[in-house]
């Protein structure tokens, strides 16, 4: 009789932790006793996948550069190219409409309505910096 092949077990390795004893005793009673490498390996990795995206977010720099993610800037940028995607029209011919709409005709207006942004201001507010001569699209009478 041909031996069973056996399947290929994952790499393990052996580590010793300490545990509080009302934590240890948890353990043994909740979980069989075959299972508790396996019990406590999972619960590590979904804390230390926590722990990674808590270090993620508090980033100063930027994940990704902006001029690659133009959609991903604002939350009202963010939900058009959604919209867009859930509608299935091109996400960026969305995103070029409505800058157009809100008065923008140059790229370098777009990176400053960006930068106030990100500066804590209002939507309304970083408009008036992007665009001196409008207020939120409208052009401003003059004195």
């Amino acid at each position: 009789m041909p031996a069973k092949a056996r399947a290929p077990r994952p790499l393990t390795q052996r580590v010793q932790v300490v545990l509080p004893t009302k934590i240890a005793e948890m353990l043994r009673k909740e979980v069989p006793a075959r299972q508790r490498s396996a019990f406590v390996a999972e619960c590590l990795e979904e804390r230390l996948l926590i722990v990674k995206r808590k270090r993620l977010l508090a980033r100063e720099t930027p994940i990704w550069p902006d001029k690659d993610f133009p959609h991903l800037n604002t939350t009202s940028d963010t939900l058009a190219y959604l919209d867009a995607i859930r509608t299935g029209k091109d996400p960026a011919k969305v995103l070029k409409a409505r800058y157009d709409a809100l008065g923008f005709t140059s790229l370098a207006q777009v990176d400053v309505f960006r930068n106030a942004l990100r500066k804590g201001m209002s939507e309304r507010e970083a408009l008036r910096v992007a665009l001196p001569a409008t207020v939120a699209g409208r052009r401003r009478k003059s004195a």
